[in-house]
């Protein structure tokens, strides 16, 4: 049971880091997109 919740939240925490993670990478496109690319 505890190893179960213990994985759980690893899960849970994977899921936030990778959210996070592909929000800066869309960001920092758009802002090389809005600044370097053509309008």
């Amino acid at each position: 049971m505890n190893s179960r919740v213990k994985s759980e939240s690893q899960i849970m925490e994977f899921i936030i880091v990778g959210g996070i993670i592909l929000t800066v990478i869309f960001l920092i496109r758009f802002i090389i997109q809005r600044v370097f690319g053509k309008p």
